[in-house]
């Protein structure tokens, strides 16, 4: 496992050495797509976590509902 997470770093510069010679642009269009599909994640992660924040902590747990709150 180690020596294949080693050589990691040297197969993927072959593989954009091999697409740069293959198709340039398409490997920059793909490139900004990825760093632009990772922005978007990004916001829309930090996006729910604040309107998950601010719905569970609009109620303190204590006046939630003793249905399921062991007796």
């Amino acid at each position: 496992m180690r020596n294949m997470a080693a050589s990691l770093p040297r197969q993927i510069a072959i593989a954009v050495r091999l697409a740069r010679q293959a198709a340039p642009r398409a490997l920059y269009v793909l490139a900004a797509a990825q760093v632009g599909r990772g922005v978007t994640q990004a916001v829309s992660l930090v996006a729910v976590n604040r309107m998950l924040a601010e719905i569970l902590g609009a109620e303190p747990p204590s006046t939630h509902s003793g249905e399921h709150s062991p007796r």
